[in-house]
């Protein structure tokens, strides 16, 4: 049984790939004005360049490594074709994760 901290913990957790999400989305929106010829914060060449893959990067990630702790097999979390992960960086959430979690 989770206690209620372990339950915000998951709860923060979920709300953090949320604020990921909307900054892509954002992302992507400035890319769209950038191409339309609207002032935008950045460059649309950097945030392709850059921003918004490493935004994903960080999302896909965090995606996986959440899922692998609920149990999820990655059969079941990316379906289909070979997907390249790094494999070190999603244990590495994984255990800080835990840390956090065996804390409370």
């Amino acid at each position: 049984m989770l206690t209620a901290k372990q339950k915000e913990l998951i709860r923060i957790y979920k709300e953090e790939q949320k604020v990921r999400a909307l900054g892509i989305r954002s992302l992507k929106d400035e890319i769209k004005a950038g191409m339309r010829g609207e002032e935008t914060t950045h460059k649309p060449w950097a945030i392709q360049g850059s921003m918004l893959p490493h935004a994903k990067y960080e999302y896909r990630h965090h995606h996986i490594a959440y899922c692998t702790m609920r149990g999820r097999t990655m059969d079941e979390i990316e379906k289909g074709g070979d997907h390249s992960r790094n494999e070190a960086y999603i244990e590495s959430l994984i255990k800080a994760f835990k840390e956090k979690f065996d804390a409370t």
